[in-house]
């Protein structure tokens, strides 16, 4: 948005965007996908050390404040992103829950659209069929959307799990709210108000509510996040990023890197070293960048963000103990 543009008609034009992304019409929730993306990234500087623009900032506001969020969540869950806009959506989705002045407010709102469960049904979608080969271009850009439409989906969960409820979401549901029998809701409750007349001590609100069965949420991703079929290696974005690694641990053959020593990141020698980072810091995606080629690098951070739940700090125990029984 140009800054000598009237108020007026800058109001005007947010809510003619936020009435294009709730039409019925597909066409016109891509195109809106597409100029909502656009408002985002056109005026962002990618390049500066000091963040994004004055004028991103203001778009971030603006579109949060028309309430983007809810039909940007809808478009992003549509299965064709080439007819629908899904790219678009999930791309934008991620500068606004990233963004540093807009992000909580955006993360708490994706959480009420049921974001969570969105990106955990693109997450855990199967892959492409049909094998890439040089000579089918369609295989190609399958897989392309494909890895898009999860990396971004990815770092959606990741930047969601940041909060406490986010990871409640996550991890706490067996199955969808939908797909819960009323029964079991109804039961669940009943325990809560027994415990109620005891005088028990009260549960976490978060906890009790989604105590049913753990959702295998945690384990599914894993599992993705550790195939490395799943990962473009003909990319050269990935090259690069090889390349980079190969570099930084003395250009050392495959499958002979270092092994990782925490000890070291704590020896005072980095020049970050005094600098005061929050704890769980946003994941910052590149609008339509190349970093796709491997789509459940997020994985990582969503692991990361869940331990801050006892339920999450068991799940990553567990894995630690059946990982010594098998090497045992």
């Amino acid at each position: 948005t140009s800054p000598s543009e009237p108020i007026g008609e800058t109001q005007t034009i947010y809510r003619d965007l936020l009435t294009f992304l709730r039409s019925p019409r597909p066409d016109l929730r891509k195109a809106a996908a597409e100029a909502t993306l656009a408002t985002l990234v056109s005026s962002t500087s990618l390049s500066s050390d000091d963040g994004p623009s004055g004028n991103n900032r203001e778009a971030a506001r603006q579109l949060t404040s028309h309430d983007v969020i809810p039909p940007l969540c809808k478009i992003a869950s549509a299965l064709s992103p080439d007819d629908h806009g899904s790219i678009e959506a999930l791309a934008a989705l991620n500068v606004l829950c990233s963004d540093d002045s807009m992000g909580n407010q955006c993360v708490l709102d994706f959480l009420e659209a049921r974001g969570v469960g969105r990106m955990l049904e693109i997450a855990l979608s199967s892959p492409p069929s049909t094998p890439v080969t040089e000579e089918n271009e369609n295989s190609k850009k399958e897989w392309k959307s494909w890895r898009q439409q999860v990396n971004y989906a990815c770092a959606l969960l990741a930047n969601a799990t940041r909060t406490e409820k986010g990871a409640v979401e996550f991890i706490g549901r067996a199955f969808p709210e939908e797909a819960i029998p009323s029964s079991m809701v109804k039961r669940d409750r009943g325990l809560e108000e027994e415990e109620e007349e005891k005088g028990d001590e009260p549960h976490n609100k978060n906890e009790s509510l989604f105590k049913k069965e753990i959702k295998p949420t945690a384990t599914l991703l894993l599992s993705r996040f550790l195939n490395p079929a799943l990962i473009d290696t003909t990319s050269p974005a990935y090259q690069a990023s090889l390349k980079t690694f190969r570099n930084s641990n003395g250009a050392k053959p495959d499958n002979e890197f270092d092994e990782y020593d925490s000890d070291l990141e704590n020896d005072g020698k980095h020049k970050d070293a005094d600098k005061n980072y929050q704890d769980l810091q946003p994941q910052k995606v590149e609008p339509m960048g190349e970093e796709y080629y491997d789509p459940y690098q997020h994985v990582a951070a969503v692991i990361m963000n869940i331990t801050q739940l006892e339920m999450g700090r068991d799940f990553l125990m567990k894995l630690i103990h059946s990982g010594k029984k098998q090497n045992g």
